[in-house]
């Protein structure tokens, strides 16, 4: 064998990041050829036409040749916040915000006569899977550099109760009306066969046990990444079959819940994700969901007042109306000087927390350098809708902590992605 894999990636790596992947060419004779580079061929989900590389030997190692091929692999995936699922369904794919490719590793260079020779194929990767996810640089450095990276968010038999569902958020407000999706990946796709809800009153006590299956297909590779109903109306907007319990899942009586997924042993493959249930305030909650920065979509209610903005901008121009006529120069009220040809409008909406834990406004930054969000609103015809936000007008976020600035809220203005536009003159 010419071509050895000194490094690879890992077998699930998080897209946004850096995925270097070294070689080493071994046969002397061959590195030593005129223009020798190294050929990476990468397969997205392992057809079509490679996307190819041809890669210098590195030039303090000459016998090795690098690659970083997470740019080329971004295109390939999308965010899914989790509204598509049906509603006879409570844990689905997380379609497309999970692929998977595979690099093909050869070598090409000029021979002594001038010609091009060329050797694809000398070495086959195995199968990598990529996800929406972008750590912060210490995080991707502490995970890269484990035995097995990225593993705490493999939901398996293996990992149990230590595997992590993709969000920095374990015990979640929310109200009994609020929709919301939770993501979760796995390596071992026959693992996950069922979530559990258990429900609990304000005095700690069990109400009621609620078991439903999966009806993701183990042989699909978006099984890899699934998403499950979390939110209380979500639940409750369930429709299918339980292996225990009934609709309604979250009534009036319960004061938080409980989720987690199992394997049909049954043993546990996730951790357990808390919602507290908070009664609605005076005020018109928004509720806005984000893309976190492990992949899935986390979201958080703005309880206190809001208020929104319409920017207008206007075009015009200047014309002289035509006043002559049969019967003369007429003049009139109605005649226009100015004509405004073009009126677009576009929306900012101002949001204040309530007062916040150290925790939770830590985590809330995730919201505000997200550049995937939505408002969840309800139309005229009482269907809920996900409107999206261009970004969040803000430019820094400032550490608190409640031992310093004691109470303490988070306030934003987030501006609408879509414009609205008047009639044109």
């Amino acid at each position: 064998m010419a071509i050895n894999i000194i490094q690879d990636i890992p077998t699930t790596s998080p897209a946004y990041n850096e995925m270097v992947i070294v070689v080493e060419q071994d046969n002397a004779t061959i590195l030593n050829e005129d223009n020798y580079k190294f050929v990476f061929e990468v397969y997205i989900a392992l057809s079509g036409t490679p996307i190819r590389f041809n890669v210098y030997p590195d030039i303090d190692n000459p016998t090795l040749g690098y690659l970083d091929i997470h740019r080329v692999l971004e295109p390939y995936i999308q965010a899914f916040l989790g509204d598509q699922i049906i509603t006879g369904a409570a844990i689905g794919t997380a379609d497309k915000s999970i692929n998977y490719c595979r690099v093909e590793y050869g070598w090409s260079y000029i021979d002594s006569s001038g010609v091009y020779q060329e050797t694809l194929n000398d070495l086959t990767g195995s199968t990598k899977y990529f996800w929406q996810a972008s750590f912060d640089w210490y995080d991707f450095v502490d995970e890269i550099n484990e035995t097995t990276p990225f593993n705490t968010y493999l939901c398996n038999t293996t990992n149990g109760t230590s595997a992590e569902f993709l969000t920095n958020k374990k015990t979640k407000k929310v109200s009994i009306t609020d929709n919301g999706f939770t993501q979760a990946l796995t390596d071992v796709t026959t693992d996950i066969d069922y979530m559990e809800v258990k429900t609990y009153d304000s005095s700690n006590v069990l109400i009621s046990t609620f078991q439903i299956a999966t009806s993701v297909s183990p042989a699909s590779f978006a099984a890899r990444n699934v998403s499950l109903r979390s939110a209380p109306q979500s639940l409750n907007d369930y429709t299918g079959a339980f292996l225990a319990g009934a609709q309604p899942i979250i009534t009036s009586s319960v004061a938080y819940y409980t989720i987690q997924l199992f394997e049909n042993t049954p043993t546990a493959v996730s951790e357990i994700l808390t919602f507290e249930i908070e009664e609605s305030c005076r005020y018109n909650t928004k509720r806005l969901h984000f893309l976190n920065k492990l992949g899935g979509f986390d979201a958080f209610n703005f309880t206190k007042v809001n208020k929104t903005t319409t920017d207008i901008n206007r075009k015009t121009y200047k014309t002289t109306p035509s006043r002559v006529s049969g019967s003369g120069y007429a003049y009139s009220y109605k005649d226009k000087a100015n004509i405004t040809y073009y009126v677009s409008k576009s929306e900012k909406m101002k949001l204040v927390s309530d007062w916040l834990t150290d925790e939770e406004h830590s985590w809330l930054l995730e919201l505000v350098a997200s550049q995937d969000i939505y408002l969840e609103t309800t139309n005229a015809k009482g269907d809920v809708q996900y409107k999206p936000i261009e970004k969040v007008n803000q430019k820094s976020y400032v550490e608190t902590t409640g031992n310093v600035d004691k109470l303490f809220n988070l306030e934003i203005e987030i501006e609408f992605s879509q414009l609205n536009y008047s009639q044109r003159a």
